[in-house]
């Protein structure tokens, strides 16, 4: 049985469009591949669907990456080429890095909408930071564009 064969054997759908390891429950599951090394399985997707994964820059190289998020999917469709930052920031915008920002950032004291409001205030900063309760400094930051960008 060939590589292609061996892989795709031990692949199931899970009704949500991924494609999931069925003989391990492992976070990225691993398959030896044709010369004998153990591959992370989404990186054998990849490779099985696209060809040889490009050699890239720095430490990390090239990475495969989820669209889906689903770690244990080696659905070839849900799967793109980036490099360590361009895979950090995707995490951060999808809001599972360790810097959450705006509403999702655990300390946050206003909401999207009351940051909209806060812009289009036109009143002292000091009486729009006493009626949302915190503090002109803040007020001011938001009005300047310095936090809660947009």
């Amino acid at each position: 049985m060939g590589e292609a064969q061996r892989f795709w054997a031990k692949v199931i759908p899970d009704g949500a469009g991924c494609l999931v390891w069925a003989t391990s429950k492992e976070d990225y599951p691993r398959f030896r591949n044709a010369k004998g090394e153990l591959e992370k399985g989404h990186r054998v997707s990849w490779r099985l669907k696209h060809g040889p994964i490009p050699k890239g820059d720095g430490y990390h190289g090239t990475e495969v990456c989820h669209s889906c998020d689903n770690r244990r999917c080696v659905n070839p469709d849900h799967l793109f080429i980036s490099d360590q930052t361009g895979n950090m920031q995707d995490m951060e915008n999808k809001g599972r890095g360790i810097h959450p920002s705006k509403e999702l950032h655990g300390r946050a004291k206003l909401t999207e909408k009351q940051v909209e409001d806060i812009r289009s205030d036109g009143r002292f900063q000091r009486i729009i930071a006493a009626e949302y309760g915190v503090n002109q400094t803040l007020i001011s930051a938001i009005k300047r564009g310095k936090i809660w960008t947009i």
